[in-house]
């Protein structure tokens, strides 16, 4: 910048210079930053009361999430234990099956005169009780039985053996059922 001021004159001048631009700059800052004060002041109340609401519901939420829980486990309890039920059952083969399965196996010479079931052990036993005719047809019989799949252990007493005709007889079955 070209004057005609003497040196001293030109110093104080740039030096006002800068003070009035440092002054407006200033003021400028100023004035941006209380207006951005006032202009954030309602979202900042806004936000607030939100953040308030927001922290009373979700103290009811969880008040209602508690007692929502209660009902929830019990319900819980009632169904484990109809499943505890169901599997009980269903684990089980009806007796129908069982009686199927030892009547298919009878011959010409067995009679059974009764059936004993217990089903309180694992595995359950039955038991048959009946008489033969020989001592061929009830080994038969017991044969044919502990070739069943489905039982376990047939046992028929060496007792049950002594006689040769007109015997008679008690197998025990273990088997599931």
């Amino acid at each position: 910048m070209f004057t005609f001021l003497p040196n001293p004159y030109k110093s104080e001048v740039a030096r006002e210079y800068r003070k009035r631009v440092f002054t407006v700059a200033f003021a400028l800052l100023a004035l941006l930053a209380f207006s951005a004060a006032v202009l954030s002041a309602p979202s900042y109340i806004i936000l607030s009361v939100k953040r308030s609401a927001a922290s009373l519901s979700s103290e009811k939420s969880v008040a209602q999430d508690a007692a929502s829980n209660a009902g929830l486990e019990t319900k819980i309890k009632d169904i484990k234990a109809k499943i505890a039920l169901l599997k009980g059952i269903s684990g089980a083969k009806p007796l129908v099956s069982v009686l199927a399965k030892t009547n298919a196996r009878l011959t010409s010479g067995i009679s059974i005169t009764g059936m004993t079931f217990k089903r309180d052990t694992d595995p359950g036993s039955i038991v048959l009780s009946g008489s033969a005719a020989t001592r061929d047809d009830l080994v038969a019989f017991s044969k044919s039985l502990q070739g069943e799949p489905s039982f376990k252990n047939v046992s028929l007493p060496v007792s049950a053996l002594a006689k040769s005709k007109n015997i008679g007889f008690t197998i025990t079955i273990d088997s599931a059922f």
